[in-house]
């Protein structure tokens, strides 16, 4: 028997982690391109790109599987003319995500009719300026990356 989308399988990846990423980030932040993307896609002054980097079972049974699931999340802001209000709204920004994912740790999900809940959701740590591929090349950006981890059961 083959496998059909959402009877004996589920986009966890995309619909729940990725999405589920997006959804809480757009209901926060109510200006600017959230997206989701191994690159940067837009010029605009404040963006936030969503990657999921990495998955690992954590352990399984017959019925289910644990498993763990590693965001790279990206917050850009492009300004030419960068002073210390420029970096004190980059920190700011990034306070508030990490707070927003804190009070996200354990969030249902709901996609195409069915539920997942993401367990132990955490931002566990973020780093400024580190740039990646051709992003050293746009003039005026800096960033934040922040490192998300949730568990799914599914």
């Amino acid at each position: 028997m083959g496998l059909v989308l959402n009877s004996t399988y589920k986009n966890v990846s995309f619909d729940f982690v990725l999405d589920g990423l997006r959804d809480i980030l757009i209901s926060e932040f109510d200006y600017g391109k959230i997206y989701i993307s191994p690159k940067i896609k837009h010029s605009d002054p404040f963006q936030i790109k969503i990657w999921l980097n990495e998955s690992e079972l954590l352990d399984y049974t017959a019925q289910d599987m644990n498993r763990e699931f590693t965001a790279r999340i990206d917050l850009y802001m492009i300004d030419k003319n960068h002073n210390e209000n420029t970096y004190k709204q980059l920190f700011q920004d990034t306070e508030r995500l990490v707070q927003l994912l804190f009070n996200n740790a354990h969030k249902e999900i709901t996609s195409g009719g069915n539920t997942l809940n993401w367990i132990n959701g955490v931002a566990e740590d973020y780093i400024i300026d580190d740039f990646l591929d051709d992003e050293e090349e746009i003039d005026g950006l800096t960033k934040s990356t922040i490192s998300f981890k949730c568990i799914i059961r599914h």
